[in-house]
């Protein structure tokens, strides 16, 4: 039985993902509102102390290296893999990433990010204040959610940055979501098992 905990900005592409693969554990999913170091901390501390109770396996965490400054402190402290990537815009977008930073100033969305932006409770001056430094936002478009020009103009006026809207596919997220399942796997290993 595998642990999955995920970020729930981008629930329906490890989903799609996992279903893919024939992973049919059930993954425990991190609320939006963990883009607070703190909040973060606390619920992932949480999810990985209740995996422990389930079982003695490792937790697969999919949430990226930098989305908090401790996170390779609180993988260790609790046997648990996350994903070699700094977070989910570089997980999805590979080393594309690097040369759309060099064109702009840019921020980045994933559709989950978009229903998370709407049910936190933001205004429109929180909006601006968190996304408002930006001279663009890269909407990444994975396809399995319908993205509408009623939803970018929403998006827009209520972040007031210009949108742009960006197909990307789910391949170097499957792999990274793979690799760390094959490191959570060999870590149960007692030493000198693998073969």
């Amino acid at each position: 039985m595998l642990n999955i905990i995920c970020c729930c900005t981008i629930k329906k592409e490890v989903e799609y993902i996992l279903k893919e693969i024939g992973i049919k554990d059930e993954v425990a999913f991190l609320n939006g509102h963990l883009h607070d170091y703190g909040s973060l901390q606390r619920e992932l501390t949480e999810q990985l102390k209740k995996t422990k109770e389930r079982n003695n396996n490792p937790a697969i965490v999919i949430i990226g290296q930098a989305c908090h400054p401790d996170m390779n402190s609180i993988l260790d402290q609790h046997s648990a893999v996350c994903l070699n990537t700094a977070n989910c815009f570089e997980a999805l977008l590979s080393s594309e990433k690097e040369r759309l930073d060099k064109e702009s100033n840019t921020g980045y969305l994933t559709s989950g990010y978009v229903e998370w932006v709407k049910h936190i409770g933001w205004t429109e001056v929180d909006a601006r204040i968190h996304m408002g430094f930006f001279d663009r936002v890269v909407l990444l478009d994975t396809g399995l959610v319908e993205i509408t020009d009623e939803k970018i103009i929403e998006l827009f006026d209520f972040i007031q940055v210009p949108i742009e809207v960006k197909k990307v596919n789910l391949e170097n997220l499957k792999k990274l979501i793979m690799e760390a399942i094959d490191r959570a796997k060999n870590s149960q290993l007692p030493p000198g098992g693998r073969s």
